[in-house]
């Protein structure tokens, strides 16, 4: 299913996050590794199947929510909190690394080559928006910091098997919020 941009809104806003707190609350990690810097109520594991089960548009928002997530945290730890405090904290998404241990995924994990690449940019039309109107409000950091402290960030810079989802997302943020 092809959502436009106002349906991106409305799915968002209305049917994301049920479906999140759905999908995360039958995925809980049974151990509860300690060397995972996530909070341990808030882990959710995905797993080798999981970019076969899920749709895209779930997984296209949680990537949203996910890199917005994990870039607060690294780059801007001192308004972590508040970001936490004013989305009640979304579901972080990790993998089982073996001997009871997890690791938190990076955004990218969540996006498949399979995706169709029309319905990323809708969404990234959507989601950009979306910042644009609401991040700074909810962190105090413009979303020309936040834009310009991920862009050289390890996950968002190094894409294995020819996933450029994110090089799109990135090139888009750079012109919308005029960062060199």
């Amino acid at each position: 299913m092809k959502l436009q941009m106002n349906n991106w809104s409305n799915y968002f806003h209305n049917q994301f996050r049920e479906e999140l707190n759905r999908f995360s609350s039958t995925r809980i990690p049974e151990h509860h590794c300690e060397h995972c810097k996530a909070p341990k109520e808030r882990r959710c594991l995905i797993d080798e199947k999981f970019l076969i089960r899920e749709t895209q548009n779930f997984r296209f928002a949680w990537y949203g929510v996910s890199l917005y997530e994990q870039g607060i945290f690294k780059y801007f730890s001192k308004v972590y909190e508040k970001w936490v405090s004013n989305t009640s904290g979304y579901p972080i998404p990790v993998s089982d690394i073996g001997f009871g241990c997890v690791r938190v995924v990076a955004p990218y994990r969540l996006l498949s080559p399979t995706d169709k690449e029309s319905e990323w940019l809708d969404y990234v039309k959507f989601w950009l928006e979306y910042t644009e109107h609401t991040f700074e409000e909810m962190t105090r950091i413009a979303p020309s910091l936040f834009f310009s402290a991920i862009r050289s960030d390890r996950d968002v810079v190094a894409i294995p098997h020819g996933i450029d989802f994110q090089d799109k997302l990135l090139e888009e943020a750079l012109k919308r919020f005029k960062i060199d």
